[in-house]
């Protein structure tokens, strides 16, 4: 161990850190070095701010080191001496601000540097100061010297190092020889992007998480992509004029999320990260190279923009492209050509005239009912409906050939099969389940303390998984009513008290009936949206089974609807549900709402937040109900089997419905009845399977005629 000074990239931002158990006690002094006292642990070596060197942007203020401008860089130089070799844990005291002023802490000890932000609760932000743990490791015995400083410095009073025991279950793990063997869990990245705003950060993540597989010390490099249009960056011109507003942040975070403060999770080092915008992986870009072709008229410009001009039309305008309107842009460009010193910029001038056509903005539809579509018509049809984007090459040729139509079910398969048709299932998923709702749903915080903004996340990803799945694996379709499997990953299984799920990835999970987590009505992406935040909303949901599974909307509420009272004796004690039956309790609501509310009332076993519980606000929750054709059922499980035994047709038609009106872009009619019931009798043929509803769509003549 000679010459050895390692310091762990471990960051811990609660009160503690490793082992150590420091406290800051306020002694009401506003002036003086030291206007607080510390209770440390035996052993203990403290830094003041005050035996600082080589300070930079620093200045003294209430018993501490700040910076003078927290825009720039700040720095402060110590040196301590270690009286053994072996590990030890360093902590900063340093001021405690809200998170939205928080500063952040680059700390540097024998060559090694760390770098964090704290993340304080809101009794350490009551505190004014607070000991933060930065990290730990081996370190040699004799003299080191310390920098902590960085940009928007948080500022700090002491610098505390504390030797750790022998036996501390970090230094175990630390020198075990086979370290991955003793460490379960691999940490995982997730990206980030966003834009510092005066109150916080905007911010959004793009593509996957990455799970870290490197053995300690070797390095290993992650790539992530994303769009940064789709993405919140700064605006220049933005007028927001707060001195660290508008500043571009990017960066990555542990995705392998853990449940408290006290839990260290899988560690993880970064150590180095590069941006790159725009990014080409091969030059020119495909993007140029696509329409600036290897040509051997490339010579004669007219000859080459006309060329290039018929090869771009056909693409963006999804046939082929007539000659007069071939000569139409051809003209535009010989009248600007002359205004452009370069000619690809003359040729994109006619290319953005291109891209502004009806032909390129809309799916252009024969203009007599009676005329059948074209081939190409169908292609755009097909690629727009399963990828959200125009036909490729392939079903370009094929449209150009004549064989479309022979090949329309092989056609279906493959985009399925291909990554793109994410975008479809994406889309898809969220129009017919109203996953919005979810997004704009606010849980209370004091009352579900684990549902973070991580589990929202993933009960949305928990339904597009899961819609995908069954899709994919070309499942009978009504296993989305009912399924022995759960699309989970570790964060949201451990919220919903699934055992035995590791790892980022979301992954088909084996659920017993008791854990009531099978089919769409047991996801939290609906029971949470569909709820006040505080109580499960029997209204809300009761309306979504109707409308989204049986294909049933009520009707619209009467104008005059009274709010609910307050004033009730008794209100704060009852529980939603119970609200809800005093206010319809008269005869203008009660025959309306005998038509829908059992079916919310069957989900009253799941809380807010999608959780099973069996009581709510003392009282043991009833979950049985009369549904309006005199059925009893009672819970999830009574709900599940009346659809998959008494009205299986209705919730086959109503998917068949709401697909079939996303495929045409289209509300259904009374006019698509004929055709929606012979769609259902070939899925029907066919084993009730999820590709045989799509390819029996994408074969229909409102789809493939008209």
């Amino acid at each position: 161990k000679a010459g050895r000074n390692e310091l762990l990239i471990k960051v811990v931002n609660y009160l503690g850190g490793f082992g150590s158990y420091h406290r800051v006690i306020h002694d009401g002094t506003t002036a003086g070095p030291t206007p607080y006292e510390l209770e440390l642990e035996e052993g203990t070596i403290v830094q003041r701010s005050d035996r600082s060197d080589q300070r930079k942007n620093l200045h003294f203020k209430a018993g501490g080191l700040v910076p003078i401008d927290s825009t720039e860089e700040s720095n402060a130089r110590l040196f301590v001496d270690l009286p053994r070799d072996g590990y030890y844990q360093f902590d900063l005291v340093h001021p405690a601000t809200p998170p939205a002023a928080m500063g952040a802490i680059r700390f540097k000890i024998a060559g090694q540097k760390l770098d964090l932000r704290p993340q304080l609760t809101e009794a350490e932000l009551e505190s004014g100061h607070v000991v933060t743990a930065v990290g730990g490791g081996y370190m040699n015995k004799g003299r080191h010297e310390i920098t902590v400083g960085g940009p928007i410095f948080v500022g700090f009073s002491h610098v505390l190092i504390t030797p750790l025991e022998e036996d501390h279950p970090l230094i175990a793990r630390l020198e075990s020889e086979s370290e991955e063997e003793d460490v379960q869990e691999l940490p995982a990245m997730r990206s980030f992007i966003g834009t510092r705003t005066d109150d916080g950060m905007d911010y959004k993540t793009f593509d996957k998480p990455q799970e870290v597989s490197a053995r300690m010390g070797a390095a290993e490099v992650h790539t992530f992509y994303g769009r940064l249009e789709n993405l919140p960056i700064p605006e220049p011109d933005s007028g927001d004029l707060e001195v660290l507003s508008g500043i571009l942040v990017l960066g990555v975070w542990n995705d392998n999320l853990v449940k408290s403060n006290k839990e260290a999770g899988a560690p993880l080092l970064i150590e180095a990260m590069e941006f790159e915008a725009p990014y080409h992986p091969v030059w020119p870009p495909k993007s140029h190279s696509q329409i600036f072709i290897d040509s051997p008229n490339s010579e004669d410009e007219e000859l080459y923009t006309r060329e290039i001009l018929t090869r771009f039309m056909e693409r963006a305008f999804r046939r082929p492209a007539e000659p007069e309107e071939i000569e139409r842009y051809v003209e535009f460009w010989l009248s600007v050509r002359d205004g452009y010193e370069n000619y690809e910029h003359s040729v994109r001038e006619v290319l953005v005239a291109v891209l502004s056509s009806p032909s390129f903005l809309f799916m252009v539809e024969p203009e007599e009912i009676e005329e059948k579509s074209s081939d190409e018509t169908l292609a755009s049809r097909l690629s727009f409906f399963l990828w959200n984007s125009p036909p490729d090459e392939e079903l370009r040729e094929l449209a150009r050939s004549g064989r479309l139509g022979e090949e329309l079910s092989e056609q279906v398969d493959r985009l399925l099969d291909d990554e793109r048709s994410e975008r479809f299932i994406h889309s898809f998923t969220k129009e017919w389940l109203r996953l919005d709702r979810l997004e704009g749903m606010t849980i209370n915080p004091n009352k579900f303390k684990d549902f973070t903004r991580f589990v929202k996340r993933d009960m949305a990803e928990e339904t597009y998984e899961f819609v995908a799945h069954v899709l994919r694996e070309d499942m009978d379709l009504f296993t989305l009513i009912d399924a022995d499997f759960a699309m989970l990953n570790q964060n949201l299984a451990e919220f919903y008290g699934v055992d035995g799920v590791e790892g980022v990835a979301f992954r088909p999970v084996p659920v017993a009936p008791s854990q009531g987590r099978g089919g769409l009505i047991s996801h939290g992406s609906f029971l949470a949206g569909h709820s006040d935040g505080n109580e499960p909303h029997p209204i809300k949901r009761a309306v979504w089974v109707k409308e989204k599974l049986l294909g049933q909307p009520p009707l619209p509420p009467p104008p005059n609807v009274p709010d609910l009272d307050p004033a009730t004796p008794g209100f704060d004690k009852l529980t939603l549900k119970e609200q809800l039956e005093l206010h319809r309790d008269s005869d203008s609501c009660r025959d309306c709402h005998a038509g829908f509310d059992p079916y919310g009332i069957a989900l009253e076993s799941y809380s807010a937040v999608g959780l099973l519980e069996s009581s709510r606000k003392g009282k043991e929750i009833d979950a049985s109900t009369v549904l309006p054709d005199g059925t009893e059922i009672s819970g999830p499980d009574g709900l599940r089997a009346y659809i998959l035994e008494q009205v299986p047709e209705s919730f086959a038609s109503s998917l068949i419905e709401h697909l079939f009106a996303y495929a045409l872009g289209r509300d259904v009619g009374y006019a698509d009845e004929e055709e929606l019931q012979n769609i259902r009798k070939a899925v029907r043929s066919k084993g009730d399977r999820m590709r045989a509803v799509i390819n029996e769509i994408v074969s229909s003549p409102s789809f493939s005629e008209r």
